[in-house]
């Protein structure tokens, strides 16, 4: 089945529906969410944030030129074609919102387009495997799952200039779990029925303090023994955060002593420790130089390396 086979839905509240962007949160994979935020928000008791972050707009800003750099240096030069909102052709409350269609001689195929912080880079493997984040992937396969296509790509810039691309074949066990999961979920909303908060997520304090904001509270709860000891958790862990913070400069002494004026440490397992001088221009704040040192994975592929193709796949090209 083609994606162009199936209507396309008129979008409204995200409250009406399954998305694939809450496909991640459901499943327990997105590092932003937790099904019991994605629940809060289906129902209507979490206020949405404020604003567009800088992240989210870069994205929107990017995704057209992310879109045309991967025409440009794909080797079979693909069409894309604009993207589009799918109900999922047997159950009309699951849509998937797609950044782009590609022509391929397998009909049309999904293609989800990022733009990633350079400091993310060790979460994506080599350009042309299947090797990116678990959450993207998600999100992609719940494309799939609406257009039948038998595999789909996601296009990723990471920093300024490393594109990268990953084709994601469909696999029915995968559509199967994340059918039933969503089916799951789905029933929550309907029956009001919350699912547990996930205190082990790092957006929960975020989403509580959303969850019950009150700037004109008065009320003054009275601490049990249990209040107790996570009030003394919460401030050992501060101090801790503070000791291992001296730990680690100090370790990162030691490396920088051993390294003297070298470029890099090689640990031979996959890591390796890089030094380089960065510099910063005024736009925003004063112009400045300054040595950056951190670790890093053992680099697997070439910034700008051409995408690898589907082995045995033949692609119409557009020179």
């Amino acid at each position: 089945m083609n994606a162009t086979d199936i209507a396309v839905t008129v979008s409204t509240s995200r409250r009406d529906f399954i998305g694939g962007s809450d496909i991640p949160a459901i499943i327990g994979v997105s590092p932003w969410a937790d099904e019991y935020a994605c629940y809060l928000g289906k129902i209507g008791e979490l206020p949405p944030p404020e604003g567009e972050t800088k992240v989210q707009r870069r994205g929107k800003v990017l995704e057209h030129a992310i879109g045309v750099l991967y025409i440009d240096d794909a080797p079979h030069h693909p069409t894309l074609l604009p993207g589009i909102t799918l109900a999922h052709p047997d159950v009309p409350h699951f849509r998937a919102q797609i950044d782009a269609l590609e022509e391929t001689d397998d009909g049309h195929i999904p293609i989800e387009i990022k733009s990633a912080s350079e400091f993310t880079r060790g979460q994506w493997g080599r350009s042309g495997t299947d090797d990116a984040p678990t959450y993207y992937c998600a999100q992609l396969h719940w494309q799939l799952m609406a257009t039948g296509a038998p595999y789909g790509r996601i296009v990723a810039l990471l920093g300024a200039d490393d594109l990268r691309v990953y084709t994601i074949e469909r696999d029915e066990a995968v559509a199967d779990f994340l059918g039933r999961r969503a089916a799951e979920f789905w029933e929550r909303v309907q029956t009001r029925n919350a699912p547990p908060i996930n205190f082990d997520h790092r957006s929960t304090g975020e989403t509580l303090a959303r969850l019950f904001r009150n700037f004109n509270a008065t009320e003054i709860v009275q601490a049990d023994d249990a209040l107790r000891a996570w009030r003394d958790v919460m401030v050992q862990s501060g101090e801790r955060i503070k000791e291992y913070e001296g730990v680690r400069e100090g370790a990162k002494a030691h490396l920088l002593a051993t390294m003297r004026t070298a470029a890099v440490i090689d640990f031979g397992d996959g890591t390796q420790y890089e030094r380089k001088e960065v510099k910063r221009s005024g736009y925003t704040v004063e112009s400045m130089t300054y040595v950056d040192a951190r670790m890093k994975k053992t680099p697997k592929s070439k910034p700008g390396e051409s995408p690898a193709l589907l082995e045995g796949q033949s692609w119409a090209t557009n020179n």
